[in-house]
């Protein structure tokens, strides 16, 4: 099949944008660096992996919940005012879970965080794909590529703070003073757009007219279940990476919780490469390529026996996993003809079904048979999805039509 099947269209980088860039980047400081403060958390509060792994169903189921009612908050609020109540949120959840405390404290305030980012996260993903129209898949792996670096830097910042005096809790702080400023210049932004309707709140139509789930293409739902393997993929990637550099690779715990930076790095070089790629080629294209490359990386990594030959394998799978939420919900919003809020909120769905799913079974499996045995799940996945792209192909301009 050919690969570029879609003509060039390219995003235009003005200031709404380029705001809905950064605060996507912030979100993701803490997403792609927490599962270095779950290994650090655990020592502290002497868990087992289990209970570790129950933050993030915690996180995640809070984001099925807050994902399913976006549509209705939007319409309620408008695009703009949810997304700085939900950035809202996320802040005083993140300095609620740097409270040194045993997990009733930790459990709950996740929940705030991911009910918070999971809201901002599918505004801030339908405005971009409203706002950019048919470069919108190519604009959400831009925006995804800059928050890669924030998921290179996160984990280095937590593992030289938990190194030093400073202590891993010092990089969250930071981040809650910087999505007040975020918000503070969003707010500018925001209000100087033509007319009396908000930027963040503009072509924002459909997805108000639309209420109900049953109407949704079929075709939409097979995207449902792809973006839900591709999400359960990332999410054990980050959450038990650390795990595995620790016991496969004799790092210590400081240094594995930096170590997960070759993972964000790899993600960093792959979606800057399809973030270009994706102006000509088409999504289920650029999807299988990504998945080939993680899944290879991924066995040659359990079978790794040196820490730089794994470090290096790690980083290939950044690379192979780093098109799977932006071009995920980028297929799903396609597959949706139209309902950008509607395509987005679902995609937060599923990522969040399959985020608090996955990673707590696979930490569970872990404490039994070790965690490279329960790493052989991801390759599940990954198949899993493959088969999902091949049966079910979805192309630009065929939403709700044939098949659905």
């Amino acid at each position: 099949m050919a690969t570029r099947t879609v003509p060039t269209q390219r995003p235009t980088r003005d200031r709404p944008t380029r705001i809905a860039y950064i605060e996507i980047t912030l979100i993701a400081f803490f997403t792609m660096g927490y599962g270095s403060t779950l290994a650090l958390l655990r020592d502290e509060q002497g868990t087992t992996r289990t209970i570790a792994g129950a933050h993030a169903a915690v996180l995640a189921l809070a984001g099925v919940l807050a994902a399913a009612a976006v549509p209705r908050l939007a319409a309620r609020w408008g695009r703009s005012v949810l997304i700085r109540r939900s950035l809202g949120c996320m802040a005083v959840g993140v300095l609620c879970y740097t409270v040194p405390a045993g997990p009733w404290v930790t459990l709950p305030a996740i929940a705030l965080v991911g009910a918070g980012f999971t809201s901002a996260i599918v505004g801030i993903n339908a405005f971009i794909l409203d706002h950019q129209h048919g470069a919108g898949p190519a604009a959400l792996t831009q925006a995804n590529a800059l928050a890669a670096v924030a998921g290179l830097v996160s984990p280095l910042v937590i593992g030289l703070g938990a190194a030093t005096v400073l202590g891993w809790r010092a990089g969250l702080w930071a981040l809650v003073v910087a999505i007040l400023i975020a918000e503070v210049v969003r707010a500018r932004v925001d209000r100087a757009g033509p007319g009396p309707v908000r930027v963040f709140d503009a072509a924002d139509a459909a997805a108000v007219q639309h209420r109900g789930w049953g109407a949704l293409p079929r075709r939409m739902w097979w995207s449902f279940a792809l973006i839900g393997c591709l999400s359960a993929v990332e999410a054990c990637t980050f959450t038990w990476t650390v795990d595995l550099l620790r016991e496969q690779g004799g790092f210590t715990p400081a240094v594995a919780a930096a170590g997960l930076g070759t993972v964000s790095a790899g993600m960093v070089l792959g979606r800057l490469v399809a973030s270009r790629l994706a102006e000509s080629w088409s999504i289920d294209a650029l999807l299988r390529c990504a998945i080939v490359i993680a899944g290879l990386a991924l066995l040659l990594a359990l079978l790794a026996r040196t820490p730089l030959l794994l470090l290096g394998c790690m980083f290939l799978v950044g690379l192979g996993i780093s098109v799977n939420w932006p071009l995920g919900v980028s297929r799903l919003v396609e597959a949706s003809g139209g309902l950008a809020n509607r395509g987005a909120s679902l995609a937060s769905v599923a990522g969040g079904i399959a985020a608090g799913t996955f990673p707590f079974l696979m930490g569970a499996w872990a404490d039994r048979a070790g965690i490279g045995t329960a790493f052989l799940l991801i390759p599940a996945l990954l198949i899993l999805a493959m088969a999902i792209l091949v049966l079910v192909p979805v192309r630009p301009g065929l939403a709700g039509g044939e098949g659905d």
